[in-house]
């Protein structure tokens, strides 16, 4: 070890592909309390040193568990041989759970979301080929079909496979924990709803969808919400950005709402508020244009800059998993009808395709506008 440069892994480790043999990703660990590092190849030390002394037993780590996450307690340097010609590129590492680093490859875990969405799909389309499926009533009297279960059931074929350390939450088989051996550190959580807009499904309208996302240490990270019948896939993720059939899209930079389009979806709860419906209404009396698309498709317009201002006051977070992070990788700000943040107990929401513009909706919906 030179100067705390030779540490690496192939690059095919970490799933991208090895073009010069030179090439080739490295890893230096260094505990924060002990100050001790150690250089890896391969999941076996080539070198070690404390940040003081060199010579120092590296701590244990299990460096074999390639998955998609990061740790706050070490660094980690992906680097090439300076022969090479190659240049270092440094990740912080975000978090450090009983001695196992997890890294994650969401390129890995973003192509399972699409494979589920896609078979999930390849279900919903042979049921209405058919046109014929049993409908049942859940305990909140809302409606769920043979088909949501069939669906849900492919998607978590799909995405257990491909991850088997994440958990799972769906709408109708609930939640599940993980299979994988590194469960319990890794910290991945799949939440689904394999056709949001259930009613508009049995009615026969196109306004449905799949709702895949992938939470990471309680974070979103990754959507995909899948809208077969409507022609459109938007897939996000955190930080990278927001694709509707593979195009990359954007919100609008609209700051007022007299220049805002807005769409309303589910209001039940909003409605039953005398004076939260009367402020509603003077959200309504402001903007430059209303509509009522709901589900997924407002929110889709919203990350392509057809809509700019979005509020459902009746939602859970499989609706709206997915949707998150496309809103928010396309430059949106979505919170809840309060402005509190996206979270499992999350009920309802405020979105917008600017900062000023959500300040300004939130303000008047709660009556503290200017």
């Amino acid at each position: 070890m030179t100067g705390g440069q030779v540490y690496c892994f192939p690059q095919a480790m970490f799933g991208v592909d090895v073009n010069d043999e030179g090439d080739c990703f490295g890893i230096r660990l260094t505990c924060p309390v002990s100050g001790m590092s150690g250089a890896y190849q391969l999941g076996r030390p080539v070198g070690r040193m404390r940040a003081d002394t060199a010579g120092s037993t590296p701590f244990t780590m299990d460096l074999l568990v390639l998955r998609p996450v990061r740790t706050r307690s070490f660094e980690l340097a992906m680097a090439s041989f300076p022969e090479s010609g190659g240049q270092d590129r440094i990740m912080d590492a975000d978090k450090h759970r009983s001695g196992v680093f997890v890294e994650l490859d969401m390129q890995a875990a973003r192509q399972a979301a699409e494979e589920a969405a896609t078979a999930a799909q390849a279900v919903i389309s042979d049921f209405l080929a058919r046109g014929d499926w049993n409908v049942t009533l859940k305990s909140d009297q809302s409606p769920v079909t043979e088909v949501d279960v069939a669906a849900e059931q492919a998607i978590k074929s799909v995405l257990t496979s491909a991850l088997p350390d994440a958990s799972f939450f769906g709408e109708e088989t609930g939640k599940s924990a993980a299979s994988g051996s590194n469960a319990s550190v890794a910290g991945l959580r799949w939440l689904v709803d394999p056709i949001d807009g259930t009613k508009s499904f049995i009615r026969g309208s196109r306004y449905y969808s799949t709702q895949i996302a992938l939470e990471v240490d309680n974070e979103l990270r990754l959507g995909v919400s899948n809208a077969p019948a409507y022609g459109e896939r938007l897939v996000a993720e955190a930080g990278k950005g927001a694709w509707l059939d593979g195009v990359e899209v954007h919100c609008n930079k609209v700051e007022s709402l007299d220049d805002a389009f807005f769409s309303a979806g589910n209001l039940t709860t909003l409605a039953r508020d005398a004076q939260g419906w009367a402020r509603y209404a003077g959200i309504v009396g402001r903007v430059r244009r209303v509509r009522g698309y709901g589900d997924f498709c407002h929110y889709h317009q919203l990350c392509c800059g057809q809509a700019d201002l979005v509020l459902e006051s009746d939602v859970n977070i499989l609706d709206i998993a997915a949707l998150t992070v496309a809103v928010r990788a396309a430059g949106g700000i979505i919170t809840d009808m309060y402005g509190k943040p996206v979270d499992e107990a999350t009920t309802s929401v405020l979105a917008a395709c600017t900062q000023t513009l959500h300040a300004e909706a939130l303000a008047l919906l709660h009556g503290n506008a200017a």
